[in-house]
């Protein structure tokens, strides 16, 4: 076979491959486990997203966030489902440090990954690369909500945090949370939802970079590997 046309074979398989990965006509997905009953596993989350709309209290909001823990481990072999429960567990966290002082937008979002979530869930509706835009849809809106709760918080006097530790001692993470004590102790729940905020926003983006990391790599594997099947 001639450099040409190893090349078209090539390209060809790659081809192939990327339609496998992203396209509408994705193959079917393994069928999720079953972890218990056999009633919907979504039925009682679905409940707590519309007593939310109504009330928020501190029960409600430690089920939620119970709910979604249950969730991410029956659904643990699909990493979209568990990219939508992080999404529903950092708006949940928000939410309950904030309660009625919470941008109204967070309420909308929250119903609104709720129900991509529960269409994605559905089995045979909608394939994978369809389940990945509801994904990268919702993934949206949240980044443009953090930046306006941002944005709202321009104007705000941050309270004193004590004295700066010394250059090089304390970790990002130690300064958030001890920011995050600081917060508390004092009493102000701007600043506490900042950085429930900032956090969780970080964890959510972190998993879907992680998530992209492992679609490219798996792509690069797949051309080495066609490359090398190619040159002999």
């Amino acid at each position: 076979m001639n450099n040409d046309a190893k090349k078209s074979k090539v390209d060809s398989d790659l081809e192939n491959r990327l339609d496998t990965l992203f396209d509408d006509d994705d193959q079917a997905e393994k069928p999720l486990v079953s972890h218990g009953p056999s009633e919907d596993p979504l039925d009682e989350l679905k409940s707590l997203v519309m007593s939310i709309e109504w009330e928020i209290t501190d029960d409600v909001m430690a089920r939620f966030i119970s709910q979604i823990d249950l969730l991410k481990t029956r659904f643990e072999e699909d990493r979209i489902l568990v990219m939508f429960l992080q999404l529903l567990g950092s708006l949940g966290l928000y939410v309950k440090t904030n309660k009625g002082k919470a941008h109204p937008i967070s309420f909308k979002l929250l119903n609104s990954v709720y129900n991509s979530f529960e269409t994605a869930v559905s089995p045979g509706k909608i394939s994978p690369s369809e389940k990945k835009k509801l994904l990268y849809v919702e993934l949206n809106k949240y980044k443009e909500l953090k930046e306006q709760i941002d944005a709202t918080r321009g104007g705000e006097t941050e309270p004193p945090h004590g004295p700066a530790a010394p250059v090089g001692l304390a970790t990002g993470q130690e300064k958030k949370d001890r920011a995050s004590r600081e917060a508390a102790a004092t009493g102000n729940p701007s600043s506490a939802s900042a950085i429930v905020t900032q956090k969780h926003f970080d964890e959510v983006m972190d998993a879907f970079k992680s998530l992209l990391r492992k679609e490219l790599n798996s792509i690069r594997e797949d051309i080495a590997r066609l490359a090398k099947k190619n040159r002999t």
